[in-house]
């Protein structure tokens, strides 16, 4: 189907017309230009296409982690690797997990003997696998642990705590102030939820059509690596840092153009770029 002549330009007006007149939903096949030879409206119901295929059972994935608490509101954390999933970010102490393997999930993994005591288990869902980490607390009085650092607990908003760190912490019924564009880690009580198109008018393709001209690899950079699926993580709370770190694991000869997804994040929204520079004119 694909010509041999400008097959690039093929590529972009076949995007233009799965967005504007073959959508999901309420698709226009009075206005396609392709209808005459489209197999779905003349066997069946075009509403119908595309086929979800099922997805397949992320693997879960196993550990440990271990708040210690001073009695004067500090906790223990570390710095990750700055290589591999959330590369050079801060956590608690956890046992050896990875994407591949489980960690241990006793208090017999713990970096250091303590009254451990369980409260619970946390599950954080990443783009291709489960997590369920066991959770272990301890008070007691601060002392150097090598490769670590006591931190405020009032201070946490200022480490670049993982989604999963901060999960860890309501679990434990941990509160702070926070700087502002920090995510909360208090009382959700409302939510205001925005899939483009509905409140705002959202389009990636507006910064990626500079950013990456060719059309056959902007669609598979969407398609492969800044999925829609890994940008509603965010929109469930993940932190940006967290989310590149996981995207550039998977995809590092991609780096440049993860890293834009955020930097040029204003230009997918036009309406927002119309009132920022309504503002800045007056």
């Amino acid at each position: 189907m694909t010509p041999d002549q400008r097959p690039g330009d093929f590529a972009q007006a076949m995007m233009d017309l799965g967005a504007t007149i073959c959508t999901p939903k309420r698709p226009a096949c009075v206005l396609c230009p392709l209808r005459d030879d489209c197999i779905a409206l003349a066997r069946d119901d075009p509403q119908r296409f595309p086929l979800k295929m099922p997805k397949a059972a992320r693997p879960v994935r196993r550990g440990a982690a271990f708040i210690a608490e001073t009695p004067d509101q500090r906790i223990l954390l570390k710095t990750r690797e700055n290589k591999g999933l959330l590369g050079g970010m801060a956590e608690v102490p956890t046992t050896a997990w990875t994407a591949r393997i489980d960690g241990e999930t006793g208090a017999g993994a713990a970096p250091f003997t303590a009254d451990w005591t369980a409260k619970g288990e946390v599950v954080h869902v990443f783009t291709h696998f489960e997590l369920r980490l066991a959770i272990w607390h301890a008070n007691l009085g601060e002392r150097p642990v090598a490769g670590a650092r006591w931190t405020k607990i009032a201070a946490l908003g200022e480490e670049a705590l993982p989604s999963v760190m901060k999960r860890q912490s309501r679990r434990l019924y941990l509160t702070h102030s926070r700087p502002a564009g920090e995510i909360m880690t208090t009382e959700i009580r409302h939510i205001v939820y925005d899939i483009g198109h509905v409140l705002v008018h959202y389009d990636p393709l507006v910064p990626f059509s500079r950013i990456i001209p060719d059309p056959e690899k902007r669609a598979r950079f969407f398609a492969e690596v800044c999925t829609d699926a890994w940008n509603h993580e965010q929109d469930r709370g993940r932190p940006w840092p967290e989310a590149e770190a996981e995207a550039i694991a998977r995809h590092p000869q991609e780096a440049d153009n993860i890293r834009a997804f955020r930097a040029h994040w204003e230009e997918m929204i036009p309406m927002f770029m119309k009132i920022q520079s309504h503002f800045t004119s007056r």
